[in-house]
């Protein structure tokens, strides 16, 4: 024992250090990551809360809804600086208050997690911001609003060799949605998981159009992603709604007709909803160049919600977009009518849209996308949130999708709602087609499904349109009827059609730009547009479209992938086989799942042992936060470790026990003495 206090100062200041190593320790969470639903988790708003409905059902009551943008998905900081570091204030009740009292009904949380991840322990988040989040969608929950999550901006997802590294940036994704997917099991749902936002090639010469290779990285990601939240098993996660993008979120039509839908357990998962971003007419939503929303532009938009309905609403696929805003240039008024036109095809589409929000009112460079003001609260733009209500009010929901299936045809290819009373408003109720040649060959024929009005009339006409030969309004006689029930069908063969082409100077089919069916009466309730003959099939594989040389497709043969049969339907609920004769134009897709670690192990000869861990668990040195709490990327791609806390943990012990050893030393000294 010292007798005097000369050296006391130093037993009380390694004691000192030693409680702030050890707690220091357990904070960082050396201990490993078993699971972040080891936190408690208490509910604020899910009592007698919303289950047992599809995503069809969650989708109709999303209406529209508003990006935190900027904020928790920024990428400078860590923890209590994270969620400010691009320059957003924090978070606040009064804000989503604010938000719900304004009409919205969702709102989108985009979250980077890259700086809050501990790389050296299974990817463990910080509990502390996990529990950031938390509050946040509590606040969410209080005002009775549905709630996305996500993961954003992600050094690690986005590389430029994603088709190559997808395995090791899969094995990192299923360690953060584990972890995110158990903490907030218990959360019914309005809360809705969305595996990525933008998956890309970040970098590459493609990454924003992508290509086969990037598809199928993007349609492993999220496959993983889906089996994960799935396999979780606990609360609500085995009916949670599941956003799934494809590659870049892109509104694309070869990239919507990109993606796979994950499956689960050998079946489609369910409660899937697509997830596409729509920032279009791109020089007026993102760029500086354009100021004015005219009906081109207008019909532009329309043309992307009629895409979206043709690839996965017509497939029974819901669709939120997940992003579009149309950027602060000095031109209010031409802003509103851009989101008159949005909330009017959200509502005739049934796509709920969520406009992107960053905080940013600068008027310059494409991104000033400051809807609110988020520190006093006051909508900045009032009249462009109004616009895209009064355009969600002016159209019946879903009028755009009304459509029976079955009777006469097979194949629909288009369906339309009500009929209008005058020739000025044919403008809304014709079908474009387009006069795709696949439609308009020799031996078929064009039908129109329809449904008459109470009189009895509504008989829809068939228009062609040659814009080269200034044919822009030629009708075509009918060759015969048919009834189906309540049904009526008309159908135009091949040689009628010709001969009214013929008849107003043009001769060649390639000079037919579209096909248009009209009505002038009202209450037609429901008309479809069928096309027979032979087949001409297509197949797709993870967005690669491919034309068969006979009546069936060769079983592909994927790396990572297990084929699993063709099906009429992008949902695998129409198998279709090889003594199938398809009438029209046809698509079959193709089942696939990804192989199990058996599986790949069987493949692999005892020369060709695995060097890396099956896909399940990491499989490169995993992503880590640097002091300035930025991903660090070595030069093959990978991350470095350990993490900035890892290393003040190592030094906080190390200096403490020279200190400790130290002060011994001088004890025994002073014995000597």
């Amino acid at each position: 024992m010292l007798k005097n206090g000369r050296y006391q100062w130093i037993r009380n200041f390694a004691a000192l250090l030693l409680c702030a190593a050890l707690l220091a320790t357990g904070f960082a969470g050396v201990k490993g990551a078993s699971a972040a639903a080891e936190a408690d988790v208490t509910l604020t708003a899910t009592d007698g809360g919303l289950t047992g409905k599809t995503a069809a059902e969650i989708v109709a009551q999303m209406g529209i809804g508003w990006n935190i943008g900027n904020t928790f998905d920024a990428t400078g900081g860590m923890g209590v600086t994270h969620e400010t570091s691009w320059g957003n204030p924090k978070v606040t009740k009064e804000l989503i208050h604010a938000v719900k009292e304004a009409g919205f009904s969702t709102i989108r949380i985009p979250i980077t997690w890259a700086q809050e991840i501990d790389a050296r322990h299974d990817y463990k988040i910080r509990d502390t911001f996990l529990a950031r989040v938390k509050e946040v969608v509590d606040w969410c929950y209080e005002e009775d609003l549905f709630v996305i999550i996500n993961v954003h901006h992600e050094s690690w997802l986005n590389i430029k060799d994603l088709d190559k590294k997808y395995r090791t940036v899969g094995a990192e994704l299923a360690a953060v949605w584990k972890q995110i997917a158990a903490y907030f099991a218990e959360y019914d749902q309005h809360l809705i998981f969305e595996g990525t936002n933008e998956p890309r090639m970040a970098g590459s010469t493609v990454e924003w159009t992508g290509n086969k290779d990037g598809y199928k990285a993007v349609n492993y990601l999220l496959q993983v992603f889906a089996e994960t939240v799935r396999a979780d098993g606990t609360g609500h996660n085995d009916e949670r709604c599941l956003m799934i993008p494809g590659y870049a979120a892109s509104c694309s039509t070869n990239v919507m007709e990109a993606v796979s839908l994950p499956t689960y357990n050998g079946e489609v998962v369910k409660n899937l909803i697509a997830s596409v971003h729509v920032y279009s007419p791109y020089n007026f939503c993102l760029k500086d160049t354009q100021k004015t929303f005219g009906s081109a532009d207008e019909s532009e938009v329309e043309a992307i919600f009629k895409a979206i309905r043709s690839v996965f609403l017509d497939c029974g696929i819901p669709v939120v977009i997940g992003e579009t805003s149309a950027t602060e240039k000095g031109n209010t008024e031409e802003r509103v009518k851009w989101a008159e036109c949005m909330g009017r095809c959200s509502q005739a589409y049934g796509i709920p849209i969520v406009i992107w929000d960053n905080g940013s009112d600068t008027k310059m460079g494409g991104e000033s996308h400051a809807y609110i003001n988020r520190k006093t609260n006051e909508w900045n733009y009032p009249t462009v949130v109004k616009g895209l209500f009064d355009g969600l009010a002016s159209t019946e929901r879903g009028s755009a999708l009304t459509k029976q299936q079955g009777g006469i045809s097979a194949n629909a290819i288009w369906s339309v709602a009500t009929g209008k009373k005058s020739e000025e408003a044919w403008k809304s109720s014709y079908l474009t087609m387009g006069a795709k040649s696949t439609w308009f060959a020799e031996g078929r024929e064009i039908g129109i499904t329809y449904t008459p009005n109470a009189d009895g009339l509504g008989e829809p006409k068939l228009i062609l349109d040659s814009e080269t030969k200034q044919a822009w309004w030629i009708p075509v006689e009918p060759t015969r009827y048919e009834e189906s029930g309540d049904k009526k069908v008309i159908w135009y063969d091949y040689a009628t059609i010709m001969a009214a082409m013929k008849a107003n100077g043009v001769t060649d089919p390639a000079d037919l730009r579209n096909f248009m069916v009209i009505t002038t009466e009202a209450g037609v309730t429901t008309y479809e547009v069928l096309v027979t003959g032979d087949a001409k099939v297509t197949y797709k594989v993870n967005g690669q479209r491919y034309a068969m040389g006979s009546n069936y497709p060769e079983d592909p043969v994927l790396e990572d992938w297990v084929f699993e049969g063709w099906y009429q339907t992008k949902t695998y609920e129409k198998e279709y086989t090889k003594d199938m004769t398809l009438s029209g134009d046809a698509v079959v897709y193709a089942k696939l799942r990804l192989k199990t670690d058996a599986e790949r192990a069987a493949e692999l000869t005892p020369t060709a042992a695995p060097t890396e861990p099956p896909a399940a668990t990491p499989t490169e040195a995993p992503a880590t936060v640097s002091p300035a709490g930025e991903p660090t990327p070595t030069p093959d791609g990978s991350h470095e470790a350990p993490s900035s806390t890892g290393w003040l943990v190592i030094c906080l012990i190390g200096l403490g026990a020279v200190i400790v050893i130290i002060a011994v030393i001088m004890l025994l000294q002073k014995r000597k003495k």
